[in-house]
């Protein structure tokens, strides 16, 4: 498996990102792509900060993704980091295979992964002036 993990302030391009799972032995492309919403939890959001754990979360991430290693022709994983206004991409998982199944089961299961056990900490900003660590 060929594996590509990027954290940073500024998302990669989608059609590169699809360009990079492109091999001769996938048969089917799953992308997952996250975004900064304008509302949440009924407050109008403004913006929001990421803090990250970069090299716990690598080594997390490289444990993690061992299960997939004959699933799975090539996989990416994009977290975003600092400042992030509404509508900007926060995560993009994305994963290619011989087959459909194994994509979206890979996409799914380490979105779930990032979600509860990356060590990634989200603190909101909303236009009331108020902030929430979520």
């Amino acid at each position: 498996m060929d594996f590509k993990f990027m954290i940073s302030h500024t998302s990669p391009d989608i059609k590169e990102i699809m360009d990079y799972l492109n091999s001769e032995n996938s048969g089917a492309f799953y992308l997952f792509n996250g975004k900064v919403k304008n509302k949440n939890n009924s407050k109008d959001v403004l913006y929001l900060e990421y803090e990250i754990d970069e090299d716990t979360g690598k080594k997390l991430v490289e444990k993690r993704i061992e299960e997939y290693e004959n699933k799975i022709e090539k996989l990416f994983i994009f977290q975003a980091k600092g400042k992030l206004k509404t509508g900007e991409d926060t995560i993009i998982i994305a994963a290619s295979s011989e087959g459909r199944k194994e994509a979206m089961e890979c996409v799914g299961e380490l979105l779930e992964f990032m979600k509860h056990d990356f060590p990634v900490w989200k603190k909101e900003y909303y236009k009331d002036s108020t902030s929430e660590w979520l």
